[in-house]
């Protein structure tokens, strides 16, 4: 059984040109891993929101200190804002992402 069976994709704001020496800010690729991907329901579900409102989303991936706030998720068309990165463990080997979900845009 594959540890990371899912796979997603690190967004990050980037400023584009738009040819009138201005520019538009659009979302872009940064990073794509593999990762597994826990949405939660239920009493997890109840749980998590008495901790952190809005919570649906466990990510667990290898352990990358890029990964901040900054960046959102796109995991088969749903679009996730990271709202806590968490070292599991205090080892540097596996990151627990907390995720809410967002409108796709």
């Amino acid at each position: 059984m594959n540890e990371y069976p899912h796979t997603i994709i690190f967004q990050q704001k980037t400023k584009i040109p738009d040819g009138s020496g201005g520019f538009t800010e659009d979302w872009a690729t940064f990073k794509v891993v593999e990762a597994l991907v826990q949405p939660l329901s239920g009493s997890k579900y109840f749980l998590a929101q008495q901790i952190q409102s809005k919570i649906n989303y466990k990510i667990f991936m290898d352990f990358d200190s890029e990964i901040n706030f900054k960046f959102r998720i796109n995991y088969n068309g749903k679009i996730l804002k990271i709202d806590a990165p968490i070292d599991q463990g205090g080892l540097e080997e596996v990151l627990c992402l907390l995720c809410v979900s967002e409108v796709s845009q």
